[in-house]
């Protein structure tokens, strides 16, 4: 198709301006930098003002070719399906320099503003269906097949700004049809609802899954080798990309059963636990570990109510999907992973905390009562929480209370439990009444909390 070439506008161009177009809506040298500096060849508003979808697209296909470099094959061709956007054997550009960079970035911010656009716009809302969200996602589904994984694997490679609308698509895609607690009507997202779905049914193919979910999966690794330089070649802003898209992909029961089915969790999974809540970037650690914290609890918390996709009548919910692999990895997750690793000794201050409070919420998840039965009555468990009692930080010693609290509370204690609480009760009960009583006046749920402990240690017999 054509492109629309109305005059430049941050508005949609659904209503032609009949002035001439200007050289630059940010100033007068705007013409200067876009002619002479490399973006001369889309300097004339066709991009920033399409509503083309079609047309955006075959521009990005022939933008990212333009940062690939052939592994050995020459000149290819435009295709219609999979040999369009980039061989298995292709590299993309390091530098992501030049027009194709420059104007690559702009078609993708393009079709994420038309999407944001038509959902916002008054005018585009009393339209009967989402036209620009479902060309979008026809785009990757059924014209470019190969473009998403393409993208998705060459994430680093891509201009900063791609990244993030590469990652903004994907995400709206995946949540347009999800109710919204901004008083959005009903009507609303229901017309978007069949886009969701179609997104999500193409992603759960088997054909299509581990190629979009295993170069998000790894898109984590930041993990820096020699002289500090990136093993994994991924810069942070990707790893913190690729935990939003695989936290939207969460929000669907069909995919999340996917991630955690024994076929794909030793993959998709375990990784998280082995190598991404361990590495040193901070935010990269945390949003490593909300990802976790989304798997054991079915979404527990941000993602429940009205922001989580609809679930058919019958099905298994994703609380019961996360159960059921805690309990069928309950050595693999906790004794490997949370005793060995996360809680360890020579765990990093960052990782046993989030651990804790991860290990917390995980058993006061109703859902994973099994678990949390299993858990509390370990002997090596208690060890372990005691243990992290007296830890050197407030905040580990209070979220280890948290766990502690519910072997205390237990009523089924096995008789292994109690003997170790009775053997060390005068000092535990000496130590817990000196313990963060500085939170006592201004939390009430934990004096209250913290006494009933106390009580409860003093009333236990063998």
């Amino acid at each position: 198709g054509g492109l629309d070439h109305t005059a430049r506008s941050t508005k949609p161009p659904s209503k032609p301006s009949t002035m001439a177009s200007n050289p630059g809506s940010g100033g007068g040298f705007d013409w200067l930098s876009n002619g002479l500096f490399g973006r001369g060849k889309a300097n004339d508003g066709q991009i920033e003002n399409s509503t083309d979808v079609p047309a955006l697209y075959s521009g990005i296909v022939t933008d990212f070719r333009e940062l690939t470099v052939s592994g050995g094959k020459e000149g290819h061709g435009e295709g219609d399906g999979a040999g369009g956007e980039a061989s298995e054997n292709a590299t993309v550009s390091a530098s992501s320099q030049g027009p194709g960079a420059s104007n690559l970035g702009d078609r993708l911010s393009r079709i994420k503003y038309l999407l944001y656009n038509e959902r916002t716009s008054p005018a585009q809302r009393g339209q009967p269906a989402p036209a620009v969200a479902a060309a979008v996602c026809e785009g990757l589904t059924k014209d470019h097949l190969s473009l998403l994984p393409s993208f998705l694997g060459k994430m680093q490679s891509l201009p900063f700004e791609a990244r993030k609308d590469v990652a903004a698509i994907f995400n709206y895609l995946l949540v347009c049809g999800c109710p919204e607690d901004d008083g959005e009507s009903d009507m609303a997202w229901q017309r978007y609802y069949p886009v969701m779905m179609e997104f999500v049914r193409f992603l759960r193919d088997v054909s299509v899954f581990t190629n979009v979910a295993t170069p998000i999966i790894m898109g984590h690794d930041c993990t820096a080798g020699p002289n500090g330089v990136p093993a994994a070649k991924n810069s942070p802003d990707v790893a913190l990309h690729c935990g939003s898209m695989l936290r939207s992909m969460l929000r669907h029961p069909s995919l999340f059963k996917l991630v955690v089915s024994e076929e794909y969790a030793c993959e998709l999974f375990f990784p998280f636990l082995d190598s991404y809540v361990h590495q040193p970037n901070f935010e990269v650690a945390s949003d490593a570990l909300e990802t976790v914290r989304v798997i054991f609890t079915g979404g527990d918390g941000a993602l429940t109510g009205s922001n989580t996709a609809p679930v058919a009548e019958g099905d298994e919910t994703m609380e019961e999907m996360a159960s059921a692999f805690l309990q069928r990895n309950y050595d693999s997750v906790i004794e490997e992973r949370f005793n060995q690793k996360m809680l360890s000794g020579s765990a990093s201050y960052v990782t046993k905390r989030a651990s804790v409070q991860l290990l917390s919420t995980i058993l006061l998840t109703r859902s994973n009562y099994a678990v949390m039965m299993k858990y509390i009555s370990s002997r090596s468990n208690l060890r372990i929480i005691m243990c992290l009692l007296r830890d050197p930080s407030p905040h580990i010693t209070f979220l280890a209370f948290q766990v502690f609290k519910i072997f205390v509370a237990n009523p089924e204690k096995p008789q292994d439990i109690v003997r170790i609480l009775v053997d060390n009760k005068t000092k535990l009960i000496r130590y817990l009444d000196g313990l963060h009583r500085e939170r006592e006046e201004c939390d009430e749920q934990f004096r209250d909390e913290k006494s009933l402990v106390i009580a409860t240690l003093e009333g236990l017999e063998l």
